[in-house]
């Protein structure tokens, strides 16, 4: 039980660096959740009636999506830090592209946006050294 609740912290965690491997993995894990749950759902969905599938997924699945999507946020807010750049940058990662999508909706650049701004972030080396977030991840290692 103690390994369950070590992984959450650390997946909640927002302070601190990640480097372009952790922050890859943790991406690539939380997308792997992300769609596993989505399709448990599905096939739960399809062999459970509603009036069970439906509060069972109140229940469990909202939360859990709710944890991913956090857990996401954190990872990219480690990752501006490790730029050297304000965790309030990761705001300005999911909202830009939101905002966007609401005044051109359907947009290729909306998507191509999107994509530079990942892109950007699994390429881009971190600051070499101590920056104002924390040690160099790495050097720690």
């Amino acid at each position: 039980m103690e390994h369950i609740v070590a992984f959450i912290k650390d997946y909640l965690k927002y302070k601190g660096r990640a480097n372009r491997q952790k922050y890859f993995v943790r991406w690539l894990s939380i997308l792997l959740l992300w769609l596993s749950t989505g399709l448990m759902a599905w096939f739960l969905h399809a062999f459970l009636p509603g009036d069970i599938f439906f509060p069972t997924f109140l229940i469990i699945g909202i939360p859990f999506l709710f944890f991913l999507a956090a857990s996401g946020f954190c990872n990219t807010m480690r990752r501006c830090h490790d730029l050297n750049y304000s965790g309030f940058i990761a705001f300005g990662t999911i909202l830009v592209p939101f905002l966007l999508d609401r005044i051109f909706p359907n947009s290729i650049v909306v998507t191509i946006l999107s994509l530079v701004i990942t892109l950007y972030l699994f390429f881009k080396r971190g600051t070499v050294g101590e920056n104002q977030y924390g040690p160099d991840p790495l050097q720690a290692e």
